[in-house]
């Protein structure tokens, strides 16, 4: 799962490590990670990802655009955390 996300970002694998390990951050990753693809899971189970698989995919949808959708979601995640989050 690391390697589709650093595919899909502008930071290097090294980064990517040091990031996953950096206590500083202030979350764990792995909490993280679970929780996003439940929330990725939902999105499609709930058909609200309809429109963006029919929009990226020009085939059947497969596991790979699921991937990006979840690399997107955790790239989004610490930038709304830094903006203070739900609060």
């Amino acid at each position: 799962m690391t390697q589709v996300c650093v595919l899909h970002s502008e930071i290097n694998k090294p980064e990517w490590e040091q990031k996953n390990l950096d206590k500083a951050i202030g979350y764990s990753f792995a909490i993280v990670g679970i929780n996003i693809t439940d929330l990725a899971h939902s999105l499609l189970v709930s058909g609200a990802l309809k429109t963006h698989l029919y929009n990226v995919a020009p085939e059947i949808p497969s596991l790979l655009h699921f991937q990006q959708t979840f690399c997107y979601l955790m790239q989004e995640f610490q930038p709304f955390l830094d903006r203070g989050g739900s609060q």
